[in-house]
């Protein structure tokens, strides 16, 4: 299991992240097809943590997962779903991952300068660790 594939099992147990979005939560970029809701997750850094004997500990990746809709209060909400995911765990053999996740932010984008219909952004920051 992918450290992507291991964040989108644990945000597939969240009924309102699952009734919002469905099959619409990708790695590293929406599809173009994708209508709205929809959910990115992004990973931006891996380090490894190894014993003094050279053995392999865990791995800690930080990464961010984006939340897109139509309206604010949406993506606000939809955000708070995810981040009710913190402390998920996700068994893959023999390894475990947990998930931490930060508080969200949000922001508003503009899908081309002539248009007046934003879409909204909301992301949480997330470090998932496999032990």
């Amino acid at each position: 299991m992918t450290a992507h594939e291991a964040i989108r099992s644990m945000l597939l147990t969240s009924t309102p992240v699952v009734a919002a979005c469905k099959d619409r939560i990708r790695p590293d970029r929406l599809a173009q097809t994708d209508a709205l809701p929809a959910i990115v997750i992004s990973i931006t850094a891996t380090n490894a943590s190894w014993s003094l004997a050279g053995s392999e500990q865990g791995i800690t990746y930080s990464g961010a997962v984006q939340v897109y809709t139509e309206h604010r209060e949406d993506a606000d909400d939809l955000a708070m779903d995810v981040f009710h995911c913190d402390g998920k765990t996700q068994e893959d053999d023999g390894a475990t991952w947990h998930l931490f996740c930060d508080p969200p932010t949000g922001t508003a984008l503009l899908q081309e300068t002539e248009t007046d219909r934003p879409i909204y952004q909301a992301t949480v920051g997330f470090t998932l660790v496999k032990t």
